[in-house]
């Protein structure tokens, strides 16, 4: 199993900070299974395998490879779905198996415990839909949280378009380091990158 140590090109053990899961769900020749999780505030962080039957079940999906069928994913708690946003990437191990590593930012609004009990979904993005199957686990960010460091930023500009960007934090830890900001107004959209350049 590809851990996700290795999958997010981290050199230092992540082990202290995962929970190894080791579930599986199965339907229509298509299996995903759970290995693990790390909860980063609010980003849960997973890395799964997906595996299906034969050929004839790529043929059925109309793909020719593993890494051409589309998973998508809901996280729950209590009920209540709490995804924001996601994004993934997969590696073939071989024409029937692939393993992903999915980063899943879940609503700021969402309540997290120091333990927090969660329901997975996984499922087929095309037109049938198809539920794959539920995985119940519990994720605790507490130790991770304790080696993070958060700077309160509160710094504002303003860009030639009269879009506002409000950076708000600064959070750093060994997995990654992310600024979180706002732009107003609420509508304004972000047609390019931005490239934020600092130093100690």
């Amino acid at each position: 199993m590809e851990s996700l140590s290795t999958l997010l090109g981290v050199q230092e053990d992540l082990s202290p900070y995962s929970t190894i899961i080791g579930k599986s769900v199965s339907k229509n020749g298509i299996t995903v299974t759970l290995n693990e999780v790390i909860l980063d505030g609010h980003s849960l962080i997973i890395s799964y395998k997906t595996k299906v039957k034969n050929t004839a079940t790529l043929k059925n999906l109309n793909i020719k490879q593993i890494t051409e069928l589309p998973i998508d994913i809901d996280v729950t708690i209590g009920g209540e779905n709490i995804v924001e946003s996601l994004g993934s990437s997969s590696t073939p191990i071989d024409k029937l198996t692939s393993v992903s590593e999915c980063e899943i930012q879940l609503n700021k609004s969402s309540s997290l415990s120091e333990k927090s009990n969660f329901t997975i979904n996984f499922y087929t993005l095309d037109k049938s839909n198809t539920s794959i199957g539920k995985l119940k686990f519990a994720a605790s960010g507490r130790e991770l949280n304790a080696k993070t460091k958060n700077v309160a930023l509160n710094q504002s500009f303003t860009l030639p378009d009269k879009t506002k960007i409000s950076l708000k934090n600064y959070r750093s830890n060994i997995i990654d380091q992310k600024i979180t900001f706002t732009v107003s107004p609420n509508n304004a959209g972000l047609s390019g990158d931005i490239l934020l350049k600092g130093k100690d």
